[in-house]
């Protein structure tokens, strides 16, 4: 049996560890709370861009980014958004897997625009074919993420015809508990039919013809798309760091708990020892 010293080491040891995964449980939190806020107002502004680019979308249904390619086997993008730090339970893991799915069902490597760390060097070791060279930060301040640069060499690339369909993969926030990896159309636009029929109903002018609308809103509306499923994607992040240490929290708990009883059942068999030597000191 370890000695009392060892004992009381590890419960010491153990109850830091348990200090800083319950302060990490309480900043990520504090920061799911925010970026909520800030996915609210994302989808508030969404809804009334998406008002006037589904308008000028269908007037221009032949135009490249609206009509959807016909190749039996399009060029395709993959904007991937991770995070940059572990300590996130299965978050990158969901992520990984379902590029390895959809990489199954291709003989050539994913072309991928990566945003995260993590995801890029994951990218990297898999060689995938990478479209930004260095990895995009994902830190948790999402407003400062620099990817603009990136917006305009998809647009460059779509409308010469090395690329025919965008696609968003993210990990989609569902509640606290749980979130799910999603893949969405970012290009051409998806311009439903319910979309069109409401358009019959909206009467608007323009300044401009509506390819000039359509190609200077394009920008727009690749980059409010793109921080849209960051802060979704950094929801679920926090929200699986938040478990994670939640369930490291409570495991140190028990050990510790546990390590208590072995100390107490040491300190007592060692107080017996030296009482049974005292007697039989006693006895000579």
């Amino acid at each position: 049996m370890a000695s009392l010293k060892d004992i009381e080491s590890r419960i010491k040891a153990i109850s830091k560890t348990s200090s800083i995964t319950q302060a990490m449980h309480n900043i990520a939190a504090s920061k799911l709370k925010k970026t909520n806020e800030l996915l609210d107002s994302y989808y508030q502004f969404m809804k009334e861009l998406n008002i006037v680019l589904f308008d000028v979308a269908a007037r221009q249904s032949n135009h490249r980014f609206v009509k959807k390619d016909t190749k039996m086997t399009p060029n395709k993008l993959y904007i991937v958004i991770t995070g940059d730090r572990g300590l996130a339970g299965s978050y990158h893991q969901q992520v990984f897997k379902y590029l390895e799915e959809i990489q199954s069902a291709d003989t050539n490597p994913l072309n991928l625009l990566v945003i995260g760390k993590k995801g890029f060097y994951h990218a990297q070791k898999r060689k995938y074919n990478l479209l930004n060279t260095q990895y995009i930060s994902s830190r948790d301040d999402l407003e400062t993420v620099s990817y603009n640069r990136y917006v305009e060499i998809i647009k460059e690339e779509f409308l010469k015809g090395n690329i025919d369909e965008v696609y968003l993969v993210y990990n989609h926030y569902i509640n606290s508990a749980s979130f799910k990896v999603k893949k969405e159309i970012l290009l051409p636009i998806p311009v439903s039919q319910t979309a069109v029929e409401k358009r019959k109903n909206i009467d608007f002018e323009y300044d401009n013809n509506p390819k000039e609308v359509l190609e200077n809103l394009i920008a727009i509306y690749i980059q409010s798309r793109v921080f849209g499923v960051m802060v979704d994607g950094k929801l679920s992040e926090l929200s699986s760091r938040m478990v994670s240490m939640k369930n490291a929290t409570d495991n140190a708990k028990q050990v510790i708990k546990e390590l208590q009883m072995v100390y107490h059942r040491a300190r007592q068999q060692k107080i017996t020892t030296e009482l049974i030597d005292i007697v039989n000191g006693s006895l000579l």
